[in-house]
């Protein structure tokens, strides 16, 4: 089983779980447990469970691993050797769509191996020469992943692979033209001269449209 079936698995009981009264995890405070229904009872269950599967899964990807830096270009490249826990927690945090994982996955956005095999699969995309699996939990979490990571764009003061690969959640969640409007409103509310310059420089970085 690889990543990919055990993240559709959990989506499914989180389905059921709302099916089934998911609204009991509010009521629980008030209601007595032996009081729900089986329905709410589950729903409360497999709830909690998935809270505690995510935070179990962001510790999993904050692990530290030593990369090896290498130039491509005018970049700086990391390349990290296999890792399948660190791997599969990114992978499932967005399978999981766990906005929880935001910081986690940008703390980590340019981990990147050649290619990665876990538990004799292949997991997600290979794109060139390498991989960013953080970049497509990102993607995959979609709008509550926008405001961090134009936050984290604010942070960086010259180019580099982690802004480039920010930008491009931006244009994968939003689409190019949004993306930019966004970057544009970023650059008007900035309140820090420093991050206002910051996202000015990405703003320019977006590739123009067709």
């Amino acid at each position: 089983m690889n990543a990919k079936h055990i993240g559709v698995g959990l989506a499914c009981a989180l389905t059921i779980a709302v099916a089934c009264g998911g609204r009991a995890v509010n009521e629980r405070g008030r209601v007595p447990y032996e009081k729900l229904t089986v329905g709410q009872r589950t729903g409360a269950t497999i709830l909690e469970e998935r809270r505690d599967a995510i935070k179990t899964l962001i510790e999993l990807a904050g692990m530290a691993g030593k990369g090896n830096r290498y130039k491509i270009g005018d970049l700086e490249e990391v390349e990290y050797p296999p890792h399948d826990a660190k791997h599969l927690a990114m992978l499932l945090l967005g399978d999981l769509r766990a906005s929880e994982g935001v910081p986690v996955l940008l703390q980590n956005i340019e981990y990147r191996v050649p290619k990665f095999m876990a538990l004799g699969y292949e997991l997600g995309r290979v794109e060139g020469p390498g991989w960013h699996p953080a970049v497509e939990s990102l993607i995959k979490i979609g709008m509550p992943a926008v405001g961090p990571v134009i936050e984290k764009v604010g942070a960086y003061p010259q180019d580099c692979l982690a802004r480039r690969l920010c930008l491009v959640v931006l244009k994968e969640i939003l689409g190019p033209r949004l993306a930019k409007v966004r970057l544009e409103m970023a650059v008007e509310e900035a309140k820090d001269g420093a991050a206002r310059a910051n996202l000015k420089a990405a703003l320019e970085q977006l590739e123009p449209e067709p």
